[in-house]
């Protein structure tokens, strides 16, 4: 069974000890912090608005969208994964569309950044239907990554 649910504490602390690899290389290329460290601000900054993914009550991601100030019509989706992730893809392959087009109800533009090594999610990124534009160096250790956007018209 799967289920979407609002983010628990719990939650944060399986992702720390599971979380992919591809996804811990992404958080430090980009800000230099360790995966510990994003979710000590994800119970601060995030606490509403993100969610936990599950299959049979287990961790599969967390993930969200932050908007940029209070009254934005622009806001930063983000998901981070377990390992359970990838033994999971079609339905969440089905969630995560679903959930995309609900934040475009909501929101006029999605934005945010993925690192290029990160083959599957710009593949996932674009089949969502997102733009990928050409990687850029970026964060402290200017490593490249691609912005990736999706706009309403």
């Amino acid at each position: 069974m799967y289920e979407i649910t609002r983010m628990r504490d719990e939650h944060r602390e399986e992702l720390v000890k599971n979380i992919r690899q591809v996804d811990a290389e992404e958080i430090w290329a980009y800000s230099g912090r360790t995966p510990r460290d994003v979710m000590d601000e994800l119970e601060v900054v995030g606490r509403h608005t993100a969610l936990a993914g599950l299959a049979n009550g287990a961790l599969l991601c967390l993930f969200g969208a932050q908007p940029f100030t209070a009254l934005s019509s622009v806001a930063t989706p983000w998901l981070l994964g377990t390992n359970a992730l990838q033994h999971n893809t079609p339905a969440f392959l089905r969630m995560s569309k679903k959930w995309v087009q609900q934040q475009m109800k909501v929101y006029d533009t999605l934005v945010n950044f993925v690192d290029a090594r990160n083959v599957k999610s710009i593949r996932w990124l674009k089949w969502l239907g997102f733009k990928v534009y050409p990687a850029v160096p970026t964060g402290p250790f200017q490593q490249p990554f691609h912005r990736f956007e999706m706009r309403n018209v």
